[in-house]
């Protein structure tokens, strides 16, 4: 079972194409995608002032955060549709 606690995406809607701000909290790490960029990891038991990026240090969490965001991204995109 996945560890995440939620996801959380926003949409800025002052760009236009609208471009996103994402990420996903779990018990220990937090990955955060601001507009286009790349993820960013945070442990949030030691850096909860997400002053360390620790994504080129641990590339497999990142994989694993995103490929659970792709697929709740998915999951928010046809609930969006739903009237």
């Amino acid at each position: 079972m996945t560890d995440w606690r939620y996801a959380w995406r926003k949409k800025d809607l002052r760009d236009a194409p609208p471009k996103g701000f994402y990420a996903i909290i779990t018990s220990q790490f937090k990955i955060v995608q601001e507009r286009s960029s790349v993820w960013e990891l945070y442990d949030m038991t030691t850096d909860r002032c997400e002053k360390h990026d620790l994504a080129d240090t641990m590339p497999e969490k990142v994989k694993q955060l995103a490929d659970i965001w792709g697929k709740m991204s998915i999951q928010f995109d046809q609930e969006a549709l739903v009237p």
